[in-house]
């Protein structure tokens, strides 16, 4: 197995040095992920994604009988583990559900409920904010049901910030007033509707610095009774207040039925388009005017009809461009995903690394991209800015690992961010070595092709460095990756002897 991995390491070097010099610009790398249970180990075997944070905090949904029994869920980078959300008092999660959409760059989550009740509808659905474990729960009082998806961060007008979601009138009639979008000013318990997001059916979803809302309505033609699906953005009219009043305009994909989910501070928006006839998902990240359509391959065969259509379904775009969905393939089977636009290197040095060439800005993210290895060596070019910070990507393997800079080592997990000038690094660092990659990653044929690591950089240029893959755990050699066995080291046994050594392997970075 130990000569397999590195035969697959000189092979992925080989490609690099011949073909990828043709593939300079940023392209969307794709994870499918599913939801491991912290205690078994059990894989779910349905996953979903709705939302994710600044702290690498990603909130979701998740089953093991195929979406008939559902729970929330948070993927804790502090751990590296999934941790199931707990039900409010009372709740069954048979009859009386609450499920977790929205999350804030403070952990605040934002969610809804669906209740049963003896009424003539027999149902309703109230907003809540989770904050520390305590639910507090909404509803708008001219309407029978609140749904609740997104929460802001909390700024001076918002100390605690403001909710974005959608209401309803049970559909007592099926008229273009039938829904809402809404946005509810959590310090005050107020609300406010948004102008010209009424439909037959509106959510109002994604939300950015700004105060910009997206969403999607179905509109109903009174006279033919046709419907259409489109994407919608509200603009306010005070920037970072959408409870001034503003502005609804609407847009179509290519003529397709358009759902917008989510928006940037730049307003970059992601929406799903569902293709005619087969209704295959398909994501879609630009401005109303210009739309890129983003391939996730093994999802657009179709025929996935009971649950969910085949295809990726977007729920969050980051301001970093990465999008959080939901992924049915081809053989339906529903998954977590991420989408990252990373750069992809343009060509490769006589070392095995890949080499790149990317204009980067001082404390903004930058994604590079190559296919799984056992560990990897990062390093600037001669007069790049140094590396400030990184964050490795959720989805590989277990998602631990260990980071090893001149002779310290240090356990890092997927999704947290990791700040050199924190470590005592204090000018940031020419290079660095990512170790003991959870081996069971090379072999995930959904994910092998895709590490995207996140670089942040302490100055604002031009990333001219390398990503050298590895083909031992430790990134040592040969004689020096083995257990006392004779057999390739295991993960632990690398984390182990990298974290138990003052001296981690690397060198120094003073200079």
């Amino acid at each position: 197995m130990h000569i397999v991995v590195r035969r697959t390491i000189q092979r992925v070097s080989l490609f690099l040095a011949a073909l990828l010099p043709a593939f300079a610009s940023a392209e969307y790398v794709v994870n499918r992920i599913d939801y491991v249970d912290p205690d078994t180990g059990a894989k779910a075997n349905f996953t979903q994604f709705w939302a994710a944070n600044s702290s690498g905090q990603v909130v979701g949904l998740a089953s093991f009988d195929n979406d008939v029994t559902t729970f929330t869920f948070v993927y804790d980078p502090a751990s590296g583990n999934y941790l199931r959300v707990p039900l409010p008092p009372g709740f069954d999660n048979v009859q009386n559900f609450a499920t977790v959409t929205g999350i804030n760059d403070a952990g605040v989550m934002v969610g809804s409920t669906f209740e049963i009740t003896n009424t003539e509808v027999g149902f309703l659905t109230r907003g809540f904010i989770l904050v520390n474990g305590t639910y507090t729960f909404f509803a708008h009082p001219a309407w029978a049901n609140t749904t609740a998806r997104t929460i802001s961060n909390p700024t001076p007008q918002f100390p605690q910030g403001f909710v974005v979601g959608y209401v309803d009138n049970n559909f007592v009639d099926f008229t273009n007033e039938a829904t809402a979008g809404f946005v509810f000013d959590v310090a005050k318990s107020a609300f406010a509707t948004l102008d010209g997001a009424n439909s037959l059916f509106t959510i109002a979803h994604g939300q950015n610095a700004a105060g910009q809302i997206t969403g999607s309505a179905i509109e109903l033609d009174e006279v033919t009774f046709r419907t259409r699906q489109r994407g919608f953005v509200f603009m306010p009219n005070a920037a970072g207040d959408p409870f001034s009043g503003g502005s609804t305009s609407y847009f179509q994909i290519n003529g397709l039925r358009t759902l917008a989910r989510g928006i940037t501070r730049n307003g970059t928006i992601v929406a799903a388009t569902r293709d005619a006839g087969t209704s295959v998902t398909r994501t879609n990240v630009g401005t109303p005017n210009a739309f890129q359509q983003i391939n996730v391959p093994g999802s657009t065969g179709g025929g996935c009809f009971e649950s969910f259509p085949t295809g990726a379904f977007p729920e969050h775009i980051m301001d970093s461009g990465q999008i959080f969905g939901q992924l049915t393939d081809d053989s339906c089977k529903n998954r977590g995903v991420i989408l990252t636009p990373a750069a992809l290197p343009t060509g490769a040095a006589r070392n095995g690394a890949a080499t790149f060439n990317v204009n980067v800005a001082a404390g903004e993210p930058t994604f590079i991209n190559l296919p799984v290895a056992l560990a990897y060596d990062y390093a600037i070019g001669k007069h790049d800015p140094r590396f400030a910070a990184a964050r490795l990507p959720l989805g590989i393997g277990n998602n631990k690992f260990v980071l090893v800079v001149g002779h310290r080592a240090f356990p890092v997990n997927a999704g947290q961010l990791f700040d050199f000038r924190e470590q005592g690094f204090k000018r940031g660092v020419k290079r660095f070595r990512v170790a003991c990659i959870d081996p069971a990653a090379m072999l995930d044929p959904g994910n092998s092709a895709a590490f995207p690591t996140q670089l942040t950089f302490a100055q604002s240029g031009t990333f001219t460095g390398t990503q050298k893959p590895l083909a031992t755990a430790t990134g040592a050699r040969d004689d020096d990756d083995r257990s006392d066995s004779g057999q390739p080291m295991t993960q632990d046994e690398c984390r182990e002897r990298l974290l138990s050594l003052r001296d981690a392997g690397g060198e120094d970075d003073d200079d």
